[in-house]
C-alpha cells in the first residue's frame, strides 16, 4: 500500500476495502470494532500487529484487552500534567480498576529507556 492509498484509508470507512471489518457509523466519525478487525488479520494468518499510536487508539486497545506485549521508549524528561499521556483511559475510581503489567526487559538507549511490559489482564 503507498503512502496515498494509506492517506485514503484513513479517511474512508474501512468497509469499502473489506466486508469482513465492521465498522460502527452510529458513532462520530466512524469506530473500528477493534477485536473484530484483529480477528479478520488472525483468520489472514497476521499474527503479529506492531501498532505506533496515540493516547485514544492505545487506550481503546488497553481497554479491551487486546495488547500483549508494550514496547515503550522513554525520555529522561519531566513533561509537567498538561503533556499527552500514554493512554486515554477512563478515571479510576478504585485501586481495583487498575491495570498492572510484568516488567519483561528494560534497557538504556543512549540516554533514554526501552521498557517492554506486558499487562496482567
Amino acid at each position: 500500500m503507498s503512502d496515498t492509498d494509506v492517506s485514503y484509508a484513513n479517511n474512508v470507512s474501512l468497509k469499502q476495502f473489506t466486508n469482513d471489518v465492521v465498522v460502527n457509523d452510529s458513532v462520530e466519525n466512524s469506530v473500528v470494532n477493534l477485536p473484530l478487525l484483529l480477528e479478520y488479520l488472525a483468520n489472514q494468518e497476521i499474527n503479529e500487529v506492531q501498532v505506533e499510536a496515540g493516547a485514544r487508539l492505545n487506550g481503546a486497545l488497553l481497554a479491551a484487552g487486546l495488547i500483549d506485549e508494550l514496547i515503550i521508549y522513554m525520555a529522561n524528561i519531566v513533561m509537567g500534567d498538561s503533556a499527552r499521556g500514554l493512554f486515554s483511559l477512563p478515571e479510576l475510581e478504585s485501586m481495583n480498576d487498575k491495570i498492572e503489567f510484568r516488567c519483561l526487559d528494560i534497557r538504556q538507549v543512549g540516554e533514554n529507556f526501552r521498557l517492554t511490559l506486558s499487562p496482567k489482564y
